[in-house]
């Protein structure tokens, strides 16, 4: 029986595909939290090193294919944090103030800087609903 390499393969790299399609969509967490959205990020990206050494117990990646795909599991993510969170992340040093919704929208204006850079400034809006431990950058000025 010949063993197949494309369907384990695709379970390790559900988290950081999924993680990536996390980033496209701009999902933070609420103010504000919004400063550690590496850190949410972070362990979703990294679910497929658990998924990778299940797979090896249960004898469906053995050797070779084991090895690649751990090393597969550590690199993709890596390549997700250093190339993509750059682009739109909010730094640990935004501030945000909550202004007027309608309804149970919760809407933030936010302004990011850094402390070593003066001249860094950015301003974004975040909006979700109210309570939700989640939002979504919706303007990015």
């Amino acid at each position: 029986m010949k063993n197949n390499l494309i369907k384990p393969m695709l379970m390790i790299m559900a988290a950081p595909v999924f993680a990536a399609i996390l980033f496209f969509i701009k999902i933070v967490p609420a103010p504000p939290n919004q400063g550690v959205a590496i850190l949410f990020y972070l362990p979703i990206c990294m679910l497929g090193v658990p998924v990778c050494i299940l797979l090896g117990f249960q004898k469906k990646l053995a050797g070779a294919k084991l090895l690649a795909g751990l090393i597969l599991t550590l690199i993709v993510p890596c390549f997700v944090f250093i190339l993509l969170s750059p682009l739109w992340m909010p730094s640990g040093m935004s501030t945000c103030k909550q202004v007027d919704s309608p309804g149970m929208l919760a809407r933030y204006e936010c302004v990011d800087s850094s402390s070593d850079d003066s001249s860094y400034h950015r301003e974004f809006i975040v909006e979700g609903f109210k309570g939700w431990p989640i939002m979504r950058i919706v303007e990015d000025q």
